[in-house]
């Protein structure tokens, strides 16, 4: 028998009451309506700005609390009892992830802000925060949040500056030991890539990166926001917010 014109299946009005659920889930509660809003001021993707800012904290606490981790394993001694390697456990986790997780999630944290900046930045989430600089023969030029985030992408080499030197501790028989240590610090990241040919370098000051990015975020939630909340009202579509 085939179904009345105008008038949904049973499997369609399924679908739609998980596809509901879904939105409700994803936007607090307030369902379908949060995400038109959404896509009327920007439309295409649809940004989880949680998810980002989580991305944000991980990168914040992996690098932040590389000094902590790394004395910490010194003042307890490498080759600790029964544990049958050189390294402390804490030290190898970090020499064997730190770099290519932080990568990952400098990354996956540039790409979605560039990605926000193209379909949002006119509206209302201009990306105008300094938080470097970039290195030139006569000197330093500052450079944005979005020109960091296109050098982040196509970065060849990255490096912190690093902390440490000889830490000395007494170990569990009463003897001074010392250990060489070293950390990255959350201050300046070097990047360095190749452009058309000609090498570029790039100072990321890390903790201007880190309260940019998630301001971004916030100001994107607070014009989505405004939108739910007045969907009829008249808006100003040219609206730059710089820091």
């Amino acid at each position: 028998m085939k179904q009345a014109a105008g008038k949904a299946s049973h499997s369609e009005l399924t679908a739609q009451l998980a596809l509901d659920e879904l939105l409700n889930q994803t936007f607090g509660g307030r369902g379908m309506d949060r995400a038109l809003a959404e896509r009327r001021l920007f439309g295409g993707h649809f940004f989880d700005t949680s998810i980002v800012r989580r991305n944000i904290l991980y990168l914040t606490g992996i690098v932040c609390g590389s000094e902590f981790a790394i004395k910490h394993a010194a003042s307890e001694g490498r080759n600790l009892a029964q544990w049958g390697h050189r390294f402390h456990p804490v030290e190898m986790i970090y020499d064997d992830t730190f770099t290519a997780e932080v990568s990952r999630l400098l990354i996956e944290i540039a790409a979605t802000l560039r990605i926000l900046d193209d379909i949002a930045g006119s509206h209302v989430v201009a990306i105008n925060f300094p938080v470097g600089n970039l290195l030139g023969p006569t000197g330093g030029t500052p450079m944005r949040l979005r020109d960091c985030c296109n050098k982040i992408i196509h970065a060849r080499q990255l490096s912190f500056e690093l902390g440490g030197g000889i830490m000395t501790y007494v170990d569990k028989n009463g003897e001074e030991v010392g250990e060489c240590i070293s950390y990255a610090l959350p201050t300046i990241l070097e990047m360095r890539g190749e452009q058309s040919g000609v090498e570029w370098i790039a100072e990321l000051d890390f903790m201007a990166f880190i309260k940019a990015a998630t301001m971004v975020t916030y100001r994107y939630d607070d014009a989505i926001d405004e939108l739910y909340e007045e969907p009829d009202a008249e808006r100003d579509t040219t609206r730059s917010i710089k820091c």
